[in-house]
């Protein structure tokens, strides 16, 4: 692996740190407690990202497996999260991400056209990890 390639991958986390920390620093809620108390499905949305990022490196076939598998288990339990409260552009979405990164009926592209994908995948786990939420206001 090149050097630069590393250094990327450095600076790309250190922007997500720096971004979390952000984040986390803004809210009116002065716990992380809190914070996933309304966001059950952050962790393994963040999971499935960071996997994601990695995989636009030269990996072992095992890995993009584990990544299928990962990302199918991540999406569907984002999915489920965004039915039961009743947010549909996730669930739609995330139903997209279940059915593409499926490991039972595969989508073969070539390396140059999964890149691409994995990493609009990560940036929408990121996001549905900050602002998909559980309502907790009564209508």
């Amino acid at each position: 692996m090149p050097t630069w390639v590393g250094f990327v991958i450095f600076v790309l986390c250190a922007l997500i740190v720096a971004g979390l920390v952000a984040i986390f620093r803004t809210t009116a809620r002065p716990s992380l407690g809190a914070f996933l108390a309304r966001r059950p499905h952050a962790v393994p949305a963040a999971i499935a990202a960071a996997l994601l990022l990695v995989a636009v490196l030269e990996l072992p076939y095992g890995f993009y497996t584990f990544l299928r598998l990962g990302v199918t288990a991540a999406a569907v339990y984002v999915a489920y999260s965004a039915y039961e409260w009743g947010k549909t552009w996730a669930l739609w979405s995330f139903a997209v991400v279940a059915l593409l990164f499926n490991p039972l009926v595969p989508v073969h592209l070539s390396k140059s056209a999964w890149m691409p994908i994995d990493l609009a995948t990560s940036a929408c786990f990121f996001v549905s990890a900050v602002v998909l939420k559980e309502d907790t206001k009564q209508s």
